[in-house]
């Protein structure tokens, strides 16, 4: 099985890849739901998009939305979100070293204010930079413990290491 590209979750000024949902994922809104539709990229990311959470004022919020969208520049954007789109871009050179081809790449972005979620059951993560972005260092790196926060309605009631 493919390694699925995380969510993430901000809490007190750091970002955490979410492991696991245990309990009522229903509050988080579908693609459709939000008026845009997703396509997946690669096996690494089936729904085609990644959440990325925060707790602030210890309410949970979904703030972005990293989409790949079916019809990216036709795509409007939700209402009550804001759009930001990255266009990276990758030179290819034939065997003599002459440009063959440019690929572009696009990154649309959903980004919400105020997107509160009644989300109740815990959420299971462990601190970012030692399953992504930088793999070389986490082969001599201490692994990082998990640690489970508890909601209840979309407010924090408790936060513990799970070991």
């Amino acid at each position: 099985m493919t390694t699925q590209v995380p969510d993430t979750l901000q809490l007190e000024g750091r970002t955490y890849v979410i492991l696991n949902w245990q309990g009522d994922t229903d509050c988080i809104p579908s693609s459709e739901s939000l008026g845009f539709h997703t396509v997946s990229q690669s096996s690494e990311n089936w729904s085609g998009r990644i959440n990325h959470y925060g707790v602030w004022g210890n309410e949970l919020y979904l703030f972005k939305i990293e989409a790949t969208l079916e019809a990216a520049p036709d795509t409007p954007t939700p209402p009550n979100a804001r759009r930001e789109v990255l266009l990276r871009y990758e030179q290819f050179f034939d065997f003599e070293g002459h440009p063959a081809e440019l690929r572009e790449y696009r990154y649309d972005f959903f980004i919400y204010e105020d997107l509160k979620l009644p989300f109740t059951g815990r959420v299971i993560a462990v601190a970012e930079e030692n399953l992504w972005g930088k793999p070389e260092a986490a082969l001599d790196a201490e692994p990082a413990t998990p640690f489970a926060i508890v909601f209840r309605n979309g407010l924090v009631e408790d936060v513990y290491d799970l070991e």
